[in-house]
């Protein structure tokens, strides 16, 4: 049997440590308290900025939100960079604009481009630029949120749009959606390197058909996002970023493989010096997508990339051996028996960043 004697100093100094423990505990909801602030416009994107996010795939909860919470996720580990841009219209390509003339803001993350405005009492999204997808709201563009919204606000927005593939064949179609997006918790956040008061936590959930046709040939894919964004109320860069995302895909109205899903964190790096100099350039096209053959052609990299690799939506890497280039414009790589879904092709740079290219397998 062990005895532990305590004198009367050591006695005093667990004392006084439990003391500052408690201190702690109670700045700290104190803290946590104030965070159920509005999240107005300054929480919104507007002039240029650049950061990083890191990429794992450590699963966030889903819980019931609430306020004075304490959120602590210095565990999520070390993944893949993305940078996130915030861009003023006049970096944006004329084509962009062309197809999106009421653009205030655009974000693009990776190759994907998001196009924004502020219309009356809401943060608009007016459509979305993929390298192969181009999605132009013709009717009820998508209401992200009110440009303010307070603790336990809540919208409901039920949204259409256009659909255009602009790959070989081309695809049309529509989009029908309905989401959810409330601000359902408030706190402290702890990620790697940072602590962050003042956080307000939204929710959103969100399902999305697209109906898509090439002759006689109809795709259908339902979307199901659950997504949780975190972020202080007087800052528009997104601190922890977190979607769990389920797709089908039906071809003739038949299932063409087992829904994926796919869970993807991404958490603040750091920023990024200057912003002055972000622009969002020309983005790569694919070739045919839908993939129905065993290549595919990549226009307009405009670098040579040192390795590609193919990565399905359960994080499953296949490495693309074959490939060939010609220049820095076009490149033509062989896809591996991969069932069908969704993946993404990744072009890794020399510089170390990476370009990803959504795809769908459908042979």
């Amino acid at each position: 049997m062990f005895v532990h004697h305590t004198t009367p100093d050591s006695g005093m100094a667990i004392m006084l440590h439990r003391i500052r423990i408690l201190i702690s505990v109670a700045l700290l909801a104190a803290t946590s308290a104030f965070a159920q602030l509005p999240l107005t416009d300054g929480s919104l994107p507007s002039g240029s900025m650049q950061y990083t996010q890191i990429v794992v795939t450590t699963p966030i909860p889903f819980d019931s939100g609430g306020r004075n919470r304490v959120w602590v996720y210095n565990d999520l580990g070390i993944g893949r960079e993305r940078t996130v841009s915030h861009l003023e219209p006049a970096s944006l390509q004329p084509g962009v604009l062309a197809q999106f003339p009421l653009t205030q803001v655009a974000v693009q993350q990776d190759s994907v481009l998001t196009l924004y405005a502020r219309v009356g009492q809401f943060f608009r999204q007016l459509g979305t630029i993929t390298p192969n997808t181009q999605t132009a709201v013709v009717v009820d563009p998508y209401d992200t949120r009110p440009t303010e919204i307070v603790y336990s606000g809540r919208i409901i927005d039920a949204h259409r749009a256009d659909i255009r593939i602009t790959a070989t064949p081309p695809y049309t179609g529509t989009r029908r959606g309905q989401s959810t997006t409330s601000y359902d918790a408030a706190g402290t956040l702890f990620i790697p390197g940072y602590q962050f008061n003042n956080v307000a936590r939204l929710n959103t959930m969100m399902v999305t058909v697209d109906t898509l046709r090439n002759g006689t040939q109809t795709l259908v894919v339902r979307t199901e996002t659950r997504r949780l964004t975190f972020q202080q109320v007087d800052s528009p860069i997104l601190l922890l970023d977190h979607s769990l995302v389920i797709r089908t895909v039906l071809r003739g109205g038949v299932v063409v493989a087992p829904p994926d899903t796919v869970r993807t964190t991404a958490y603040f790096g750091r920023l990024t010096t200057s912003v002055d100099e972000v622009h969002a350039g020309p983005l790569p096209t694919l070739s045919p997508n839908p993939i129905t053959t065993d290549h595919i052609v990549v226009n307009g990299i405009g670098f040579a990339p040192q390795s590609i690799d193919l990565v399905g939506i359960d994080g499953g890497v296949h490495i693309l051996d074959t490939w060939s280039i010609a220049g820095t414009l076009s490149l033509r790589a062989w896809i591996p028996p991969v069932a069908n879904g969704a993946y993404s092709l990744r072009l890794h740079r020399s510089d170390g960043r990476v370009v990803a290219l959504p795809i769908i397998v459908v042979r």
